[in-house]
């Protein structure tokens, strides 16, 4: 250390701030380092868990529309023109519902998301049959058979289908 202290003054400082700016590079590549990976992170966390909380609550309201659709076809006072209306609003949140839950089907799915999303589709085709069957018979005028076909059959498909989607968005909603 004694060849440091023999230097001039002007060496020193120079020396000084030469290790200065060493330990400030360092610095600043290790925040820039930890600030691109924390982006990447939150990146993936809003992609892969905020974004499915979002589309399966909207999911969840997609389906519980349907189901007042449904209820609405099956109702005796509802004249043909506005069940066909309603025919068109439901193929349409359909067809929404598929465009989400393809969405959320190509997130980081863990194994418990793919159990209850294997489920969900499974109870979404049976309150699809169901619901068209209660559908059919309230188009052929038989609108209470239809209501209580569609209580008997359908309506357990549509509670497992809001259970579902409301364990996955809760799922998601932990894990963010």
């Amino acid at each position: 250390m004694q060849w440091y202290h023999n230097l001039k003054m002007g060496a020193k400082i120079i020396s000084l701030l030469l290790m200065m700016a060493v330990f400030m590079s360092i610095v600043g590549i290790c925040g820039l380092y930890f600030t691109n990976k924390m982006s990447i992170e939150m990146n993936d966390m809003y992609k892969d868990y905020l974004l499915p909380v979002k589309w399966l609550n909207a999911t969840r309201g997609q389906a519980r529309a349907v189901e007042a659709d449904v209820l609405e076809i099956l109702n005796p006072g509802t004249d043909n023109t506005k069940i066909q209306r309603l025919q068109e609003d439901i193929l349409a949140r359909t067809s929404e519902t598929e465009k989400v839950l393809a969405s959320y089907e190509q997130t980081n799915l863990e194994s418990y998301e793919k159990e209850r999303l294997t489920a969900l589709k499974e109870s979404l085709l049976g309150f699809r049959l169901e619901r068209q069957k209660a559908i059919d018979l309230a188009i052929s005028g038989k609108k209470t058979e239809g209501f209580v076909y569609y209580n008997q059959n359908a309506a357990a498909h549509a509670d497992t289908i809001n259970k579902l989607l409301t364990e996955l968005a809760e799922f998601n909603a932990q894990r963010a």
